[in-house]
């Protein structure tokens, strides 16, 4: 096998069988998936189980405790040992050939990290009407000089790319170095794609397609995940942009490059993690 494809996931019995039965029809087959629940209550490990029955390419997990979200999509990229790895959460979906079409992209280049591909954003209500959809094509910018480079994809970066195919060993390394570092759910993500486009490290398709989709009622984890106060935005802030500048090596850049880079890294932490005008809002709430 060359891929490993991880599905953490806890009480998402809604939506798995779509997620997983999108798996099973991919068009490249050489890949495994490991399902991680982190101790589901509803009927999740009924519905793995029916997976891993019929295609011995399915494997079930079941942690012996909840571990939080963010323990969980550790786990299932620890326990993968494939060339390369991607998330799939239980409610997302994609193209049939998406594994195909991302993994084309890295085995032509050795250089890339992660291949991201076009993304569809779905909208759903509660009744399961789809009120918006919005495409967004893969682009990425080709600059010369490094700092051009990162700060001209720091606005065409999509969340979703996190959940595009990765180079195995380039996201354990990312994913241990940023976590361990940024603790929190709440824009890690696109701190992920960061890592990798400082590297030079992206690359991706417009012939596959990943659907992200939105829930109109959102999910427990979710709205844990939103800085709950002034003191805790500010330090998410401070903690993203250091982050930013640390991964770019910020202090050995010419002085006009800091200053591009800075400013670049400012509207791009406040755009991914809230910006001074939140901060400022959420300060006069807490002296009323």
């Amino acid at each position: 096998m060359k891929i490993t494809v991880g599905v953490p996931v806890y009480n998402g019995a809604s939506h798995l069988a779509e997620s997983l039965a999108c798996l099973e029809r991919q068009t490249r087959g050489d890949f495994k998936v490991l399902v991680f629940d982190n101790r589901s209550t509803d009927e999740t490990p009924a519905i793995v189980r029916a997976f891993c029955d019929r295609d011995p390419r399915f494997t079930y997990f079941r942690q012996a405790e909840n571990r939080g979200p963010a323990r969980n999509f550790a786990d299932v990229l620890d326990a993968a040992d494939t060339p390369y790895f991607m998330w799939r959460a239980h409610d997302d979906l994609s193209s049939d050939d998406f594994i195909e079409k991302t993994a084309a992209v890295l085995d032509r280049d050795e250089g890339l990290a992660l291949a991201a591909s076009r993304v569809v954003s779905e909208k759903i209500m509660p009744d399961g009407t789809i009120a918006r959809t919005r495409e967004i094509p893969f682009r990425l910018a080709r600059k010369s000089g490094r700092v051009s480079n990162i700060t001209a994809n720091l606005g065409v970066m999509h969340q979703s790319w996190f959940y595009g195919l990765w180079r195995r060993a380039a996201i354990h390394d990312i994913w241990h170095r940023i976590y361990g570092a940024y603790p929190y759910a709440w824009a890690s993500d696109f701190l992920m794609i960061y890592a990798a486009l400082v590297g030079g490290g992206i690359g991706g398709t417009d012939a596959a397609v990943f659907r992200q989709r939105i829930f109109a009622k959102p999910s427990q984890h979710a709205s844990q995940a939103a800085p709950r106060d002034a003191a805790d935005l500010k330090t998410r802030r401070d903690l993203f942009a250091h982050l930013c500048r640390a991964e770019a090596g910020f202090d050995a850049l010419p002085a006009l490059d800091r200053l591009r880079l800075g400013l670049a890294i400012d509207r791009f932490t406040s755009d991914r993690v809230g910006s001074r005008q939140k901060l400022l809002k959420l300060r006069l709430k807490a002296q009323r």
